[in-house]
């Protein structure tokens, strides 16, 4: 929970002005914490940014680009299709 919690720096995020694409891992190596605490943090720090969406890969353990290169590179091209339309849903979503 550290890594998640160590550096915010939410306080600045709202001056993002177009739509921001945000990814995320669902499990952290070592952590004892579920998916639902952890999308509660991301939905924490990402409250600022009016329009953003976010995706939790459910297969990457560190490097979200490294780890699960097919899965990033789809949502990022559905993300950059449609800014607007994914921002519509904020993509907080606890059940998978």
């Amino acid at each position: 929970m550290t890594g998640l919690r160590g550096i915010d720096h939410a306080h600045g995020l709202g001056i993002a002005p177009g739509g921001t694409g945000c990814f995320g891992l669902a499990e952290l190596p070592g952590a004892q914490i579920d998916r639902a605490t952890v999308l509660g943090v991301f939905r924490e720090q990402f409250a600022a940014l009016s329009r953003m969406h976010f995706e939790m890969s459910e297969t990457a353990r560190h490097f979200v680009m490294f780890d699960d290169l097919p899965w990033f590179t789809a949502e990022l091209d559905r993300f950059l299709a449609d800014p607007d339309a994914a921002a519509r849903d904020r993509g907080f979503t606890a059940a998978r």
